[in-house]
């Protein structure tokens, strides 16, 4: 979920409806749904609150192949039961468009760079990280082995990200 700055609207990821709700934060209700990927598992808003960015750990629907339950989604897997690559949408909130950018496995954290140049994309079943450059949509995917990320923190005076990880 994210707010803008504003706190006039609140979106929030509806995992088992594959939707981005847009929140009316001061009557408390619905405006609108919008279509994501499948399962998706956050938001996150451009600097001028324009663009919405949702990582779908399910990526996207495909009529082939196996799936397993994920909290009430059907995700595809491959033939041994692991998720498959995952997505992230990047939403035209005026519009509703959305445009499918790839991710590894599972993608879950998302932070944004403070100017919203760079997202960056935690892959939590691939062990990586993807950054994205958002206005050529170029994709650069760091190795992290053994360290599955799960999430970011973006502190806004540092010039850095922190990333956390999980393990077992």
């Amino acid at each position: 979920m994210c707010i803008r700055d504003s706190g006039s609207k609140a979106y929030i990821a509806f995992h088992q409806k594959n939707t981005v709700a847009v929140v009316n934060a001061a009557e408390r209700t619905v405006e609108r749904e919008i279509p994501t990927g499948l399962a998706p598992f956050g938001v996150v808003l451009s600097p001028d609150g324009k663009t919405a960015y949702v990582p779908n750990r399910g990526g996207e629907k495909d009529a082939s192949g196996p799936t397993a339950p994920s909290q009430g989604v059907d995700i595809p897997t491959d033939r041994i039961g692991a998720v498959r690559s995952g997505s992230v949408s990047v939403i035209d909130l005026e519009s509703g468009r959305r445009t499918i950018l790839p991710a590894e496995r599972a993608p879950t954290g998302l932070a944004l760079s403070k100017d919203g140049s760079l997202l960056a994309v935690a892959n939590s079943h691939s062990d990586t990280v993807s950054l994205i450059a958002t206005a050529g949509r170029g994709v650069r995917t760091v190795a992290l082995p053994g360290a599955p990320p799960t999430a970011f923190h973006a502190p806004s005076s540092a010039p850095f990200l922190a990333l956390c990880l999980s393990s077992s």
